[in-house]
């Protein structure tokens, strides 16, 4: 049996989309606001990359192996593919976290790696699943106040400009083509271009995911 046949997610709700559209403020203001478990899956991508020693996850074990010199020195057009196929080959970890969050109560998960199709085939209906993607701009200016997470991995690079760029590159087109296909699959996709409030976006959410009345 999959791990998808065996999940029962009906308590639970996804934020998906590209990093730095404000994904993980939204998650921990509805877990303080409804008492849900959240689950944050780039809090475990060393445990899922230290995993995947023990699976078939060639991209996953490549990318571990590599600098950041040479992950950001790639063409971007390989970088996007990859990291849909690095999502893809960490799904069922996934899955076995959240199948543990969820023993205990509703659950947010957030994160980048809840690609479309994977939660489509997870069975997740339209009111359980929302997309954040930044605009270009937001992207840079929201990226450029991250210094110390910046200063780690652009520190080792060659050419640290280059390597920035082809990182915002990465992840812009990331961003789009899941929304685009967020949006093919019925999904909520939400522009980020910070015109908005995080009470606005916060209200937005709520009644998105129907959360009245959850606690």
């Amino acid at each position: 049996m999959h791990a998808e046949e065996a999940l029962d997610i009906s308590h639970a709700y996804f934020i998906g989309g590209s990093p730095c559209s404000g994904k993980s403020s939204l998650a921990q203001g509805l877990r303080a606001a409804f008492g849900l478990q959240y689950y944050k899956i780039d809090d475990q991508e060393q445990q899922h990359l230290n995993e995947s020693k023990n699976r078939n996850c060639p991209v996953m074990q490549q990318f571990a192996a590599m600098s950041w010199n040479e992950i950001w020195m790639r063409p971007v057009g390989l970088q996007v593919e990859e990291e849909f196929r690095f999502y893809s080959e960490r799904w069922a970890m996934v899955l076995a976290d959240l199948a543990g969050y969820l023993e205990d109560g509703p659950t947010i998960t957030e994160g980048a790696a809840l690609l479309p199709d994977l939660l489509h085939g997870l069975g997740a209906v339209q009111q359980q699943v929302l997309y954040l993607v930044p605009t270009w701009e937001f992207q840079i200016r929201h990226y450029k106040k991250r210094t110390c997470l910046l200063s780690a991995v652009l520190k080792d690079c060659r050419d640290p400009e280059r390597a920035f760029r082809n990182w915002m590159k990465r992840d812009y087109y990331f961003g789009r083509r899941t929304a685009q296909r967020a949006a093919a699959l019925g999904y909520a996709v939400w522009h980020v271009d910070g015109t908005r409030t995080m009470d606005e976006t916060m209200d937005s959410a709520i009644g998105h995911f129907q959360l009245y009345g959850t606690v």
